[in-house]
């Protein structure tokens, strides 16, 4: 996962290391109830695509639209998944995904907590990396 790019100064595992911390964060912070276990593990595991996203012949709708699925067989091939997991790893596009529903407190606090980092690593990371406010 380190060698494929994501959003703009973040590899694969980066973000992925990043959306987990996040929402972990908000589970914290907000006091919720969650099985900690199957959001550290989803939230490792939703972009396990393992390709790069950028090569030609993949257009940034085509990938948006159907890495979810893609990580989630990548993932089944090499770890059991829990249901938990494979909700989170499924549906962590959504709304994007109308039809691609959480189904778990687990999969809603993924869903945000990606779409959180990916703003911050697309507009922040970018700023820190270049040294400009």
């Amino acid at each position: 996962m380190k060698k494929y790019k994501q959003h703009r100064n973040a590899d694969t595992y980066s973000h992925c290391r990043h959306v987990t911390l996040k929402s972990i964060w908000m589970i914290q912070r907000m006091g919720i109830r969650a099985d900690m276990e199957a959001v550290i593990r989803g939230a490792m595991l939703h972009d396990f695509y393992l390709y790069e996203a950028t090569a030609p012949g993949i257009s940034p709708w085509r990938h948006g639209w159907t890495h979810p699925e893609t990580a989630l067989g990548n993932a089944e091939r090499i770890f059991y998944l829990s249901p938990k997991e494979k909700n989170i790893i499924y549906s962590h596009m959504w709304p994007i995904r109308i039809t691609h529903i959480p189904k778990c407190r687990e999969a809603v606090i993924v869903s945000l907590a990606d779409k959180m980092c990916a703003v911050e690593e697309a507009l922040l990371w970018s700023r820190r990396k270049t040294g400009t406010s």
